[in-house]
């Protein structure tokens, strides 16, 4: 692909992660977001487990929030944006 995932950021992957939260601009961050969600969430399916009601409530929040700032219509998997 010819691109370099290290060449940008440095450091460990959390390290590399909070510089990307820190230096991207917000819809690059939420769409990243909202992969890691689901990255997540299938890994949860494939070894056959329910998330908590805590994780539940965390993942829905932390969706719909990103959602609304990437501009995403597709919300069948998370409850409706936050207004305001």
């Amino acid at each position: 692909m010819g691109f370099d995932r290290y060449q940008r950021h440095d450091g460990s992957k959390a390290n590399i992660l909070r510089q990307i939260w820190v230096r991207e601009p917000c819809d690059v961050v939420a769409k990243l977001n909202l992969d890691l969600i689901k990255r997540w969430k299938l890994k949860q399916l494939r070894q056959d487990n329910a998330p908590s009601k805590y994780q539940e409530h965390v993942l829905t929040e932390s969706g719909s929030t990103a959602l609304c700032i990437a501009g995403d219509d597709d919300q069948s998997i998370y409850s409706p944006c936050l207004s305001g």
